[in-house]
C-alpha cells in the first residue's frame, strides 16, 4: 500500500472516530486540504463512514445508552420498571420521583422536520 494510500486510511478512522480535520492533518503531518481533498473521493467517505460506525457501536452516546435502558429486564427476562421509567424521565429531561414502585406512563409526542429537528407537539 503506498504511503499517501495509508495515510488516508488512517485519516478516515480519525475523523471516524470523531476527530476534527485540522487535528488530524496535524498528527499525521499532512495539511488540512489534502484531507479536504481526499474528502471529494466518494471511497474515502465511505472509509470514513464505516469507522464512524465503528466507533459508535464501540462508543454508545449517552442517548443510546438510555434508548437501550427503556427495555431492561432483568436475569428472568421480567422487565425492570424502576431501570425503565429512570431512563424515560431522564430522556425526557424530567425529575426522577420518590421510587413509589408504582408504574408511571409518559407519553409524549415529537415530530421530525425535514431538516432533522425535533419538535414537541403541544
Amino acid at each position: 500500500m503506498a504511503k499517501e494510500q495509508k495515510l488516508a486510511h488512517r485519516a478516515a478512522e480519525l475523523l471516524g472516530s470523531g476527530r476534527s480535520r485540522v487535528s488530524v492533518a496535524a498528527e499525521l503531518g499532512i495539511d488540512p486540504a489534502t484531507i479536504s481533498r481526499w474528502r471529494r473521493d466518494e471511497k474515502f467517505r465511505e472509509l470514513e463512514q464505516a469507522a464512524r460506525e465503528r466507533h459508535l457501536d464501540a462508543h454508545p452516546t449517552a442517548r443510546q445508552t438510555l434508548e437501550a435502558a427503556l427495555s431492561a429486564t432483568d436475569a428472568r427476562g421480567m422487565p425492570k420498571w424502576e431501570t425503565r421509567v429512570a431512563a424515560a424521565r431522564a430522556l425526557l429531561g424530567q425529575p426522577a420521583d420518590d421510587h413509589s414502585g408504582e408504574p408511571v406512563v409518559i407519553e409524549r409526542r415529537i415530530f421530525v422536520r425535514p431538516d432533522g429537528e425535533e419538535v414537541e407537539a403541544a
